[in-house]
């Protein structure tokens, strides 16, 4: 039976995920697969949202006492209507469209520690092919600019958003121990090409075994 080859590129906000799927995209116009980018989404997707709400009305109602839960709905919408569309598709590079970028983020505004969804069980069940994460260590220059660009998206203090990052990524680093990730490690933005020709070269191994 030949598997579907979906690869997921996601990572921390402003991590380099545009960056990179802009070059995959110029670069490597022959490549053997469709680059899906970010869309609008369809009625039949809409639609998946109700059917998420009722498997996960726990985690819904944990979510209304959130201080940001329309961000965290938000991301919870995303989740529902693209894993039914990723379902459709064989063979494609989902370029910041993928299930696991929303959990990513919805941890990211999740801020009640005691009553904390649970992140491995809805990674588990919507995520189901291959991804790319890139994992910054350079941490402090990512925060700082996101901060600076998207002071609403990220409504919190400096020294909060670094703790919440900081968070993320230790969570993203047990993920990989458990889901089917590739793991890519950048320590500055200078090796962002070398990083796309590695790309390039993982992407068409998976897609042509």
């Amino acid at each position: 039976m030949r598997l579907n080859k979906r690869i997921e590129i996601f990572g921390l906000p402003g991590v380099g995920k545009t960056f990179i799927t802009d070059n995959l995209i110029k670069t490597y116009p022959t490549i053997e697969a469709q680059i899906i980018p970010n869309r609008p989404a369809t009625k039949r997707e809409r639609l998946s949202d109700y059917p998420f709400y009722f498997r996960h009305w726990m985690l819904m109602h944990s979510a209304r006492k959130e201080p940001h839960c329309h961000e965290l709905f938000l991301r919870f919408k995303r989740i529902a209507r693209r894993s039914t569309y990723i379902q459709s598709i064989q063979k494609g590079i989902l370029a910041e469209c993928g299930t696991l970028q929303p959990i990513l983020e919805a941890f990211l505004f999740w801020e009640n520690e005691t009553n904390t969804p649970n992140w491995e069980a809805l990674c588990k069940r919507y995520v189901h092919h291959h991804h790319f994460f890139l994992i910054a260590d350079h941490l402090e220059k990512i925060v700082d600019r996101e901060i600076n660009r998207h002071p609403r998206r990220l409504p919190y203090p400096p020294d909060v958003v670094y703790k919440k990052y900081r968070q993320a990524q230790l969570f993203i680093e047990q993920l990989v121990q458990i889901l089917p990730v590739t793991t890519f490690f950048i320590s500055d933005y200078e090796s962002l090409e070398i990083l796309n020709s590695a790309l390039q070269e993982n992407i068409h191994k998976i897609l042509s075994e």
